[in-house]
């Protein structure tokens, strides 16, 4: 509600048809008086008829560099942004990438306190906040050091408490601390007996998870 930004875009190729706009954002720097700050996003859009879509991404700042193939945004009405989480359905295929998920909780506020830095070698998202699933994403979370391959459907964030999960892991490499590290992020705490054992060995996992994440 009372937000300051200081921002610096140029464009090119703005064009109206219909009632969608097209154009390409060359270059946006931007800066919120609180210190959030967007060194650099480029991208080719088309805005209209309750879809924004942006193509061949380029989002950086201190924390993330994000590239992505396209990402897109559908929805009822501007007024569907008030509850980003439920009401807007998004389409997101990766480019190797460097994504903090701090810089998610900027936008998204659902991971407060999630220190993972996520090394993304592909991936596609599709869905809400709330209800989503994600394909072939191959990661190395450099927090956590925990690396691997997943494909999963979660329901019911940022409740922890009741999300849902249907999720399959292969190669999933970690040990018993950075499984700790990792999933404490999400608001999930490993037994505290389970740090006695199979201490300084590393475990690849293949498997599947399905069921509310905190029981």
């Amino acid at each position: 509600d009372d937000m300051d930004v200081r921002a610096y875009a140029k464009g090119s190729r703005l064009k109206c048809t219909g009632n969608r706009m097209y154009g390409k954002l060359d270059e946006l720097s931007a800066e919120e008086k609180c210190g959030v700050r967007i060194d650099e996003l480029s991208g080719s859009f088309a805005v209209g008829m309750g879809k924004t879509r942006i193509e061949n991404i380029h989002y950086r700042d201190s924390l993330s560099d994000i590239k992505l193939k396209y990402y897109e945004m559908s929805y009822d009405s501007p007024m569907s942004f008030n509850d980003f989480v439920g009401e807007v359905r998004m389409q997101v295929a990766f480019k190797p990438s460097v994504v903090a998920m701090e810089t998610l909780d900027r936008y998204a506020g659902s991971f407060p306190g999630n220190r993972s830095v996520f090394e993304v070698e592909s991936g596609v998202f599709e869905g809400f906040v709330n209800d989503f699933k994600l394909d072939d994403f191959r990661f190395t979370d450099s927090y956590s050091k925990l690396s691997g391959e997943v494909d999963c459907r979660i329901i019911g964030l940022p409740d922890v408490e009741a999300m849902l999960t249907d999720i399959q892991v292969n190669s999933l490499k970690f040990s018993i601390p950075a499984l700790g590290r990792f999933i404490s992020g999400f608001g999930v705490q490993l037994p505290r007996d389970a740090y006695k054992y199979a201490k300084g060995v590393h475990f690849n996992l293949n498997a599947g998870i399905s069921g509310p994440l905190n029981r």
